[in-house]
């Protein structure tokens, strides 16, 4: 753990320090990753998507992951039930290729092999928005931005105080609470959440290869957000983020993979402090933060009458302290620029012990750390009215691997009054190997770290008086010396160059004020260019449909929503060596109702797999069948 850890915890109450790129945006046109400060989104040339608080609670989900499932570009892939490994394919890059942030702290654990982010426990309590960034992004971001950013930002206060508590229960001997609370004057925002999950699961191991255990889970987070509006002339900004929670798991998929009392416990705390303010009127706004993120993860088994032998105890602590210094300056109308430093330190450390038939084994990691220096300039311009052009440019200092520069080019130009976006973006990407990729029995500091190159080209056109849309984007990228992990030797390497291209198209429509309907469709291809033969567990075609219809005599939405994902390879490791096996694609049909039976009462159901359909994420690993849920919110 770092030595400034109580100062920080000590800094969330006195600190003043703020960051620019978690300010709530005022509208849904209002955007804040691609730049790292406030944009108007019809600016900006890549592929973004927005996900609104509205959106949010149509959706009825509690969970990031379940949420992401349903938008373009994004494989979200779960080893069994909730709080099992769940990981984010973006673009067909690997899960670690995928920057999460929260409110401006990156969530992402340096003590995992892959410094992944598990969305297994990630809840949408306090979620006021979600930008999901496509394509890579390391010359705004940095490292872990290969493939993209998911920027989820929590909310502020609102006008006046507010109060929101929910219930909601159903199949799984499943049930949750939420609370909120928020109060907003001129000088401070404020916000609290809370939410407690408990479900009974399901067998991570799959009932169907004959295991009967059910893996339960539970999970509780809390998050805090306070902004002051006008200390010292600025904005101070904090956000406190605690999560706890406890995941049933199985020693493998497939036949015999079950256990009764394998638990995977893991304790997080999020926290950010920044401070900015306007200087000569507005043209230069500096902005100095500060953010830590810890992780603590302990996976316990004991002996029981299925695996008497069998004996497990290990513990994984990851940590992480940053601080930046961003500088907006609005050198006229149409010239904007952002200019930062910044200063990143990871330590992670682990102790494996095990005794089974093979007798005893232990393996210590760590501590080990790794610092990362960053200088960052980008700038948008506007043209004219109909063209703007936006551009970064990032020099990483890694202090194992040297210097590294990427870029981001994307511009955006306007036909037919602005009914018609033609938009385009190229970038280059950089991701240095992990803690436990460079130092761990299974890696090398030899590995060298992962570059890419990516470029797209996309078109938007509003149809029909506003009441249609339609888009489509092209987009290829190649990664090289991309880090995967051997199944033969058990060891991380580096192989010769991944390629991947792709296209994805959505559709939206609203024939009358009380009927939405919007289709998206993905079409991937990956390879590596070594083999030849697809990266593991990305979908090669996958289609999200989603009908929305307003009834007209009383306030009630109801909601029916199709997703397919098509066919994907993955190891099979209960051979040895590991093979390849082909999962089948499958579809799932959702169906929702929400009400708002009176202006302080909402009540909600959802039906989710309405057809029981069987499938597989992950090969081995069981999933959800139909799952019946009701819920109701009281308002305030």
């Amino acid at each position: 753990m770092f030595r400034f850890k109580v100062f920080f915890l000590v800094g969330i109450v006195c600190s003043s320090l703020v960051e620019i790129e978690t300010v709530r945006a005022e509208t849904e046109s209002i955007i804040v990753t691609p730049h790292r400060s406030t944009s108007d989104i019809s600016s900006f040339g890549g592929s973004l998507t927005v996900i609104s608080s509205d959106e949010i609670e149509r959706s009825q989900y509690v969970n990031v992951a379940d949420l992401l499932r349903g938008y373009p570009g994004l494989d979200v892939v779960r080893s069994g039930g909730r709080g099992g490994n769940t990981s984010i394919f973006m673009r067909g890059a690997n899960s670690e290729h995928v920057l999460v942030l929260l409110d401006g702290i990156e969530l992402n654990n340096p003590v995992t092999p892959t410094r992944t982010l598990n969305f297994g426990a990630l809840s949408l309590e306090n979620v006021e928005r979600i930008e999901v960034l496509r394509g890579p992004q390391s010359g705004v971001w940095g490292s872990n931005a290969i493939g993209g950013v998911i920027n989820i930002i929590t909310k502020t206060g609102e006008a006046g105080p507010r109060f929101k508590v929910s219930t909601e229960g159903g199949t799984f001997k499943r049930f949750a609470q939420k609370l909120y609370v928020a109060h907003s004057t001129k000088e401070l925002d404020t916000s609290l959440s809370f939410v407690r999950e408990q479900e009974g699961g399901i067998s991570a191991a799959d009932e169907r290869a004959g295991n009967s255990e059910r893996d339960n889970f539970e999970n509780t987070s809390l998050t805090l957000r306070a902004k002051y509006n006008s200390l010292w002339g600025g904005t101070l900004d904090n956000t406190l983020r605690l999560n706890r929670s406890a995941a049933g798991l199985d020693n493998q998929g497939g036949i015999g993979g079950d256990d009764p009392n394998r638990d995977l416990k893991n304790e997080e705390l999020f926290w950010r402090s920044a401070l900015s303010g306007e200087l000569l009127e507005g043209l230069w706004i500096p902005a100095f933060g500060i953010s830590y993120a810890y992780h603590d993860l302990k996976d316990e088994n004991v002996p029981d009458s299925i695996n008497p032998l069998d004996e497990l105890g290990s513990r994984y602590r990851g940590e992480m302290f940053t601080a930046d210094w961003i500088n907006t300056f609005s050198l006229s109308d149409s010239l904007r620029l952002v200019a930062g430093f910044e200063f990143q330190k990871e330590r992670g450390s682990s102790l494996y012990q095990s005794d089974g038939v093979f007798g005893p084994f232990e393996s210590r990691f760590g501590p080990f750390d790794a610092v990362n220096r960053a200088y960052f300039i980008n700038g948008l311009m506007s043209v004219s009215d109909n063209i703007s052009f936006s551009s970064a440019l990032r020099l990483d200092s890694h202090e194992v691997f040297g210097d590294r520069m990427t870029y981001n080019v994307s511009p955006v130009i306007y036909f037919l009054d602005k009914t018609l976006k033609v938009r385009g973006a190229i970038g280059t990407g950089f991701r240095a190997p992990s803690l436990n990729q460079l130092f761990s029995t299974y890696g090398s500091p030899e590995l060298d770290p992962e570059e890419s190159e990516s470029w797209e080209l996309g078109v938007d056109h509003t149809l029909a008086n506003d009441h249609a849309s339609i888009g489509l984007t092209y987009y290829q990228q190649s990664i090289d010396q991309l880090i995967t992990f051997d199944p033969a030797t058990f060891l991380f390497q580096n192989i010769n160059e991944a390629k991947i291209d792709g296209l994805e198209f959505y559709g939206e429509y609203e024939p009358t004020e009380n009927l939405k309907i919007r289709l998206d469709y993905t079409l991937l291809n990956t390879k590596d260019v070594q083999t030849d033969q697809q990266l593991l567990r990305r979908a090669k075609d996958q289609i999200n449909l989603f009908l929305s219809y307003s009834l007209r005599n009383i306030p009630a939405t109801l909601s029916a929503s199709y997703r397919y994902t098509g066919a994907r390879f993955d190891n099979n490791f209960s051979l040895y060596p590991p093979v390849r096996e082909r999962l089948s694609p499958y579809g799932i049909v959702d169906l929702r109702l929400s009400s708002h039976i009176s202006k302080n009462l909402r009540i909600y159901g959802r039906l989710e797999n309405v057809f029981d359909k069987e499938y597989q994420d992950v090969l081995g690993f069981g999933s959800y069948g139909r799952g019946v849920f009701a819920g109701m919110e009281l308002m305030l």
